[in-house]
């Protein structure tokens, strides 16, 4: 069975996640997105907290993704992470997430196609 994550929660675990990196002292200057499911989060970023959105991160470079499942995609970036959501079996804790999830179920977000 698959859980279907509406626009409404994308935006709630976004407004999370600004709040979040809005607490810590040290901002990143600029957003990565890792494509395609980092995309759309990282630009979502981008715009609530005025930061460039970039095609190659820094050191300093926040990398955004939709979701930390295994955390083999976000363990190859050593820069501070964000995510949607993370499952806590990830390899990887991000440093800042929207939602944690504890079931392997398969997460559909709204812009892919549920086939």
């Amino acid at each position: 069975m698959k859980i279907h994550i509406s626009w409404n929660e994308v935006d709630l675990m976004v407004q999370e996640l600004v709040r979040q990196i809005r607490l810590t002292s040290d901002q990143s200057p600029s957003i990565f997105g890792i494509p395609r499911g980092g995309l759309i989060p990282a630009v979502m970023l981008s715009h609530h907290l005025g930061i460039p959105l970039v095609n190659k991160p820094s050191q300093r470079t926040l990398v955004v993704d939709e979701i930390a499942d295994t955390g083999q995609t976000l363990k190859t970036f050593t820069q501070r992470s964000a995510v949607l959501i993370w499952k806590k079996s990830s390899v990887v804790k991000p440093s800042f997430h929207g939602r944690q999830v504890d079931s392997d179920r398969w997460i559909v977000f709204p812009w892919e196609i549920d086939i």
